[in-house]
């Protein structure tokens, strides 16, 4: 079973983002258990690591738990049914319950590669921006941003499910509760 490298895996995952070839690649950087919960309000945890195959860093994340103990710091493991995601150039491996974890022999990878590895699982702060440039961002662009709820007033419809999830998050800092604060 010979195996890949990272360019060469996502270089043929657009035929289809499972399969292909085995891909070896060494743990460098492992992050906290995150909890989450889903869109249908499932409470979920994922693993976020930082694996290089010697040439190429990058990030995993690892949704099943079973999975987990396998992904520890100075592992080396082979991966097969993997996803391969390539998002605004940066690059992301998905492991599921689908996928297969084997433990393999170790593999040597340069030091510079661990610091670039905890980069990518540990990024650093999102740019501080006022609330209108905020609002005006991209979707998935992190952003902070500072300040004082005064107000807040929702025209029926107009209130999206991003605004919604903003103000829900904001609401420990609002003082009583947002007048009308209904959600479309």
């Amino acid at each position: 079973m010979a195996s890949s490298g990272i360019s060469d895996s996502f270089a043929e995952s657009h035929r289809s983002p499972y399969g292909g070839k085995p891909l070896k690649v060494k743990v460098l950087a492992v992050d906290d258990v995150i909890n989450y919960r889903n869109a249908q309000g499932e409470e979920k945890i994922s693993l976020n690591c930082g694996v290089s195959d010697g040439d190429v860093v990058v990030k995993l994340v690892v949704y099943d738990q079973a999975k987990f103990q396998k992904f520890r710091k100075g592992n080396t493991v082979v991966l097969r049914d993997c996803i391969k995601k390539s998002e605004d150039g940066a690059r992301a491996i998905v492991v599921t319950k689908v996928s297969k974890v084997f433990m393999a022999t170790p593999i040597d990878v340069g030091d510079d590669k661990e610091a670039e590895a905890l980069r990518l699982i540990n990024p650093p702060p999102a740019a501080l921006v006022t609330l209108e440039e905020g609002l005006r961002s991209p979707p998935k662009k992190k952003v902070s941003i500072r300040g004082k709820v005064i107000q807040v007033s929702v025209c029926g419809h107009c209130f999206s499910r991003r605004l919604s999830s903003a103000f829900d998050n904001m609401r420990s800092s609002v003082i009583g509760d947002p007048p009308n604060l209904q959600y479309a």
